[in-house]
């Protein structure tokens, strides 16, 4: 799923997307439909990107990554992102994109080999970029549009996307996480440490690095989205499914004390676009592997809870790396209503 203001774009059952619209005094109405997969917004536009899957598995079968215009009802196949036979990096997905937050580049993941690869489309232009093969891939963009951070195998690479300059910035990246760029030109991430994993913060300008705590398990960051707490979710053993708990934590203090947010177990958790409230998915007391999602106030106050729901497959998959996720697919609507 994704969402943009009032419009919701859709994934089907039936290997289709639909995008929806609403208005406060209205029900959810269909405006548009056609093939693909995991439907992603342009930030500041009228188009999405989708990928077509035909006959996955298959003889014959093609995937590729489209650009939709929703206003023509245009498609445009996104350069490099073809693949006959179709070939899958997991099950109903055959390409990860996310976009620039300035909407002027796609950069997208596909299969590459026996491996994966990283590729850059600035919209316009006749081909795209490889940047970096690995598996798994995470990349995170940077808030200006300017750097685009890759965690590919054990590595993290952080590339100048005007001059395509590479900086490694670590051969011991740990988990299947995305790393966080900060407002003073750092990345923080995790690496191996000897209790588990440890918090890093390198300087992107000179380089400096220090390290701060150690945490038992995988590390997950959702940075506030205005000026407020960064939270870490952290899993009771490497990359376990489930957080045992999500922290406060001042990425200018790697080292610190950090202070309890909530107590797990914890699935997934999603800032609203106004940093206000955070939605959190968590396993429902009703013990029939339903989950809930619960929302609390900025500062850790309970709010309000949805009754217990079922996930579909897709949403699994989200869920599974929902920090990757929710700088693509977002969940909340953009005025966090």
């Amino acid at each position: 799923m994704a969402m943009s203001d009032y419009r919701l774009a859709v994934s089907r059952t039936n290997n289709a997307i639909a995008v929806l619209e609403h208005s406060r005094d209205q029900a959810w109405s269909e405006s548009y439909t056609g093939e693909g997969w995991w439907p992603t917004w342009r930030p500041g536009g009228n188009q999405l990107a989708a990928s077509v899957v035909t006959r996955p598995g298959g003889t014959g079968g093609r995937s590729v990554l489209q650009l939709v215009d929703l206003a023509s009802g245009g498609r445009l196949d996104i350069p490099g992102s073809a693949m006959a036979p179709a070939r899958l990096i997991a099950d109903r997905l055959a390409h990860y994109p996310i976009w620039a937050p300035d909407g002027r580049s796609l950069s997208y993941v596909s299969p590459a080999g026996r491996a994966l690869a990283s590729r850059v489309w600035e919209t316009g232009e006749a081909s795209e970029r490889t940047v970096m093969g690995g598996a798994p891939i995470f990349t995170t963009w940077s808030a200006d549009a300017t750097k685009l951070a890759i965690h590919h195998g054990g590595s993290l690479t952080v590339v100048d996307t005007a001059t395509w300059q590479e900086q490694r910035i670590s051969d011991n990246a740990a988990g299947f996480r995305t790393a966080m760029f900060t407002a003073d030109g750092s990345i923080v991430f995790g690496e191996p440490g000897p209790t588990g994993v440890s918090l890093v913060m390198t300087s992107l300008l000179d380089g400096e690095r220090r390290q701060g705590r150690s945490y038992a398990g995988g590390l997950a960051f959702a940075p506030h989205p205005a000026i407020g707490p960064t939270l870490l979710g952290i899993t009771p053993g490497d990359e376990a499914g489930v957080f045992s708990e999500i922290v406060v934590f001042d990425p200018n203090a790697p080292a610190s004390e950090p202070r309890r947010f909530l107590k797990g177990p914890i699935m997934a958790f999603w800032w609203s676009p106004d940093g206000e409230r955070l939605a959190v998915l968590a396993p429902s007391y009703t013990g029939d592997g339903r989950f809930q999602v619960r929302f609390h106030r900025s500062d850790g106050t309970f709010e309000r809870a949805m009754e217990p729901t079922t996930l579909s497959q897709d949403m699994r998959t989200l869920v599974s790396f929902f920090d990757q996720y929710a700088m693509s697919h977002a969940l909340w609507s953009a005025d966090s209503r």
